[in-house]
C-alpha cells in the first residue's frame, strides 16, 4: 500500500538489540565471578590462618590480568589479606572486576540469543571483521554461523560451571541466574527445531510460573496449548500462547542464510512479524467432554487400515473411517457423541460433547500418540 511502512530484518534486528542492551543487567557475569567465593570457603575450611584471606585478595588480582604480557603490572607482592573477602567477593562487579574473559562474552551473546532471538555480533559486519579494534572477536563471527551448535556449546559450560559451584558454604544452591539463562536458552533452541516441548520448557520460554500454565491447560483457557498423554506439547500448539505474551521469535535461521553479513545485510528483506493464521492454516474445531478430553486421531479402534471411529448415540452409532469424516459427522449432531478409553479401566464407553475448541490438527496429533 501506498505510504506503508516496511519493517526490514535489519529494522527488527536493531530494535530488539537496543531493548536487549537497555535491559541487560551482567547478572550471569556477576554470578560466574561471585561462585570464585567458595575457593576461599574451602581455604577457610583447611587452614587456620589467613590464608584465605590472602588468596581472595590475591585472586581479585588474578582475575585482571587478561592479555598483559608478564603480571609485573598488577603489583601481587603489594596485596595484603582482606578480612572482610566475603563481603567484597558477594557483591563484586563480575564485569568490571575481571579481565572480560571469553565466557563471560559468551553469557552476554547467549542472553540476547535466549530473550530476544538475536546475536549482538550480527551488529559489526563481515566489511568491518578485520579492523584492528574488533579483530579479536574473530572466534565470535565464526562461532555465529551456527548459533545452535554455539548455543549447545555455552550451555555445556554452564552446567560445568554449575556442577563445580552449584553449592554454597550452607549448602543451598548459589545460582540462579545462569541455570534460568540455560534452561531459556535451550528451550528456545528446541522450540526453534520444531521439537515438542514439556510445560516447563513452554513456561519459561513465556515467562510464567509453571503453576499458571498448568492451570491454563487444565481450565482450556483461550490460547493454552493441548499436553499430550506423555506430557508433551507441539511446536505449532504453543503459538497462540506465546504470541499472547509479545514472544519474541527467533530470527538467527534468516540471517544465517545471509552469511558472510554484508555492510547492509537484511535491509533489502521484508520482515513479516510471525503470524499464527497465517503460518497454521490448518485449523479444526472439536468437542469436548464434560472431563475436559477432546475428540482425536487416536481415538479410533481397530488395526491398520481397517481402524474407525465410532460416533453417534448408543443404539445408532456410525462407524467411519476417517478423522475428518468422523468430525464432520459429530458437527451435524445436536450434541455430539463418540467413545473412547475410560483414562482408568480402559474400556470403551460413550461420552458426549459438552463444548467445542478451536485447535491444531498438529496438536491433535500429538494427543493422539
Amino acid at each position: 500500500m501506498p505510504g506503508e511502512i516496511v519493517v526490514t530484518l535489519r529494522d527488527e534486528f536493531e530494535e530488539r538489540l537496543e531493548e536487549f542492551r537497555e535491559e541487560y543487567g551482567f547478572y550471569e557475569q556477576d554470578e560466574v565471578v561471585q561462585s570464585f567465593a567458595v575457593i576461599g570457603e574451602l581455604l577457610d575450611l583447611v587452614f587456620i590462618g589467613d590464608e584465605a584471606a590472602m588468596t581472595m585478595s590475591l585472586l581479585k588480582e588474578v582475575i585482571r590480568k587478561g592479555t598483559r604480557p608478564d603480571w609485573s603490572e598488577l603489583n601481587l607482592g603489594a596485596v595484603s589479606p582482606d578480612p572482610d573477602w566475603r563481603e567484597v567477593w558477594r557483591s563484586i562487579d563480575g564485569w568490571d572486576a575481571s579481565s572480560c574473559p571469553p565466557f563471560l562474552d559468551e553469557l552476554h551473546d547467549l542472553n540476547a540469543f535466549a530473550n530476544f532471538g538475536i546475536l549482538p555480533i550480527w551488529d559489526i559486519h563481515a566489511d568491518n571483521q578485520n579492523h584492528i579494534e574488533v579483530r579479536h572477536l574473530k572466534a565470535r563471527f565464526d562461532d555465529s554461523a551456527n548459533p545452535a551448535a554455539w548455543v549447545i556449546r555455552v550451555c555445556d559450560k554452564i552446567e560445568r560451571l554449575e556442577k563445580l559451584v552449584s553449592h554454597g558454604a550452607d549448602g543451598a544452591s548459589s545460582l540462579f541466574y545462569l541455570p534460568n539463562l540455560r534452561q531459556l536458552a535451550l528451550a528456545r533452541l528446541k522450540l526453534d527445531d520444531g521439537q515438542p516441548l514439556t510445560v516447563q520448557e513452554l513456561a519459561i520460554l513465556s515467562g510464567v510460573s509453571v503453576k499458571r500454565l498448568q492451570n491454563a491447560i487444565y481450565a482450556q483457557s483461550e490460547g493454552a496449548p493441548s499436553v499430550s498423554k506423555s506430557g508433551a506439547i507441539a511446536k505449532d500448539g504453543v503459538d497462540r500462547w506465546l504470541n499472547d505474551r509479545d514472544y519474541k521469535w527467533s530470527l538467527w535461521k534468516q540471517v544465517s542464510q545471509l552469511y558472510p553479513l554484508s555492510a547492509n545485510w537484511g535491509r533489502d528483506i521484508e520482515y513479516h512479524a510471525f503470524d499464527e493464521l497465517e503460518t497454521h492454516a490448518d485449523y479444526v474445531f472439536v468437542p469436548v467432554a464434560s472431563d475436559g478430553t477432546v475428540f482425536h486421531p487416536g481415538l479410533a479402534r481397530g488395526r491398520g487400515e481397517q481402524k474407525s471411529f465410532h460416533v453417534g448415540p448408543k443404539g445408532d452409532e456410525k462407524v467411519i473411517g476417517t478423522f475428518r469424516d468422523a468430525l464432520k459427522e459429530l458437527s451435524e449432531m445436536e450434541t455430539p457423541r463418540w467413545r473412547r478409553p475410560n483414562a482408568e479401566s480402559g474400556k470403551w464407553g460413550i461420552v458426549s460433547g459438552q463444548s467445542w475448541k478451536r485447535m491444531r490438527m498438529a496438536e491433535l496429533e500429538v494427543m493422539a500418540r
